[in-house]
């Protein structure tokens, strides 16, 4: 969705009136360019939202991600994957009070080495590419 003069984004806006009225929108991910893809949102069991998407980030795609715990503040965007990696088509599950982000990654994978970077799912690879995943606590 777009919402912001000259900027191509992810706006999101809540409504408690059954979609009579929404709250002015935020922005998840607004950028001149490039323009977010392949844009996911989440609902946690305690009303927390999780947004992913991927977007051109050092000339190649990125995924990202924001939290916001309160259904309303986003925390700033996270980058999920290294940035020497293609990484794109978010996907989340939601399990407890925890978030599961999985995408498609090709190119250089450094092994994880802190909780930040992502946890290589037990997959095959197709080809070169590889699907990874990480936790995102809600």
């Amino acid at each position: 969705m777009t919402g912001a003069p000259d900027a191509a984004g992810v706006f999101y806006a809540v409504s408690r009136d059954s979609a009579r009225t929404f709250s002015a929108p935020v922005a998840v991910s607004a950028q001149r360019a490039p323009m977010p893809s392949h844009v996911q949102l989440a609902l946690g069991g305690t009303g927390a939202i999780l947004a992913a998407w991927d977007e051109l980030a050092n000339g190649r795609p990125q995924v990202f991600v924001r939290v916001a715990r309160d259904g309303a503040s986003f925390s700033d965007a996270v980058p999920l994957a290294s940035p020497t990696a293609t990484a794109q088509f978010p996907v989340i599950a939601v399990y407890a009070d925890t978030a599961y982000v999985a995408w498609s990654a090709t190119g250089t994978i450094p092994p994880a080495h802190h909780e930040m970077e992502a946890e290589k799912v037990p997959l095959e690879p197709v080809g070169a590419t590889q699907v990874l995943m990480r936790p995102v606590v809600l």
